[in-house]
This record gives C-alpha cells, sequence and structure tokens, in this order.
C-alpha cells in the first residue's frame, strides 16, 4: 500500500512538471520533497509520522531565518549610504541569524537521531541536497 501511495505522488509530481512550465507551489514543492526523503530513507510507517513531524516543523523554522536573513542582506546592499557602524550591525544580524539556523538543525538531529538510526539522520542532508539537485535538473529540462 505504501508503495501504491509514493508511486501515486510520484506521477502525480511528474503529470505536474509535464505540464506548461508553471511554478511548483510550496505545498508541491513540500510534498514532493517530503515523499522522496521518506522513499529514500526507508522509514518504518511507526516513525514516519513523528519524522514527519520533526522534520516540517523543523523546516517552517528555517524557512523563517531564511526569510529574516534575506530581509536584512537586503537591507544591507541597498543602503548605500550606510557607515560603517550601520554595516557591521547588520552583517552582525546576519551571521547571528545562520546560527540560530544551525542550532535549528542541530536541534532537529538531536531529535531525528531519537527516533531514527544516526546512519539515516547522518543521510539526511545528503538525501535533501539529491531532491534539490533533482528539482533543478526537472525545471532545466534534465531528467538525469
Amino acid at each position: 500500500m505504501k508503495n501504491f501511495i509514493t508511486i501515486f505522488f510520484m506521477l502525480l509530481v511528474l503529470f505536474s512538471f509535464s505540464q506548461e512550465r508553471e511554478r511548483m507551489s510550496k505545498e508541491q514543492y513540500r510534498a514532493s520533497q517530503k515523499l522522496f526523503i521518506l522513499e529514500k530513507l526507508n522509514l518504518d510507517p511507526a516513525n514516519e509520522k513523528m519524522f514527519i513531524e520533526i522534520y516540517c516543523n523543523t523546516q517552517e523554522k528555517v524557512m523563517e531565518k531564511m526569510i529574516s536573513y534575506r530581509k536584512i542582506k537586503r537591507d544591507l546592499y541597498k543602503n548605500d549610504s550606510a557607515d560603517s557602524d550601520e554595516c557591521n550591525v547588520l552583517i552582525k544580524k546576519m551571521y547571528d541569524i545562520k546560527r540560530d539556523e544551525l542550532d535549528i538543525r542541530e536541534g532537529m538531529m538531536q531529535e531525528l537521531s531519537k527516533i531514527i538510526s544516526v546512519n539515516k539522520v547522518l543521510r539526511l542532508p545528503r538525501i535533501e541536497e539529491d531532491f534539490r539537485i533533482t528539482m533543478i535538473n526537472k525545471i532545466r529540462g534534465n531528467n538525469n
């Protein structure tokens, strides 16, 4: 049954890419990402739900940090007339946000290591990167 659902969603994703090059919604991206990661990690159903809950909550927190980081970065680049003290304050805020993001990711890894094997936790960043590469290739039209 799990394989049927996975195949169904993969076909749904492929179908959506075969349509005109429409922008993928955040929900579609997250659903595709979730399925990709679950398939690669091969989790049992009991741990799947807890994994998704932890992973999705962490992704939302990281996204909030990324948005804050981009806003400060934009302000830093826009503000040509800022003195060095103002620029230093913005740079410090940017690095503080990145530290917070790393702390959030570290917390996720620690939480996940309580419910799934450490080996699977260690594979997660590589699986996330593989997903990003897959999405980029699909956008570019390379279905490798």
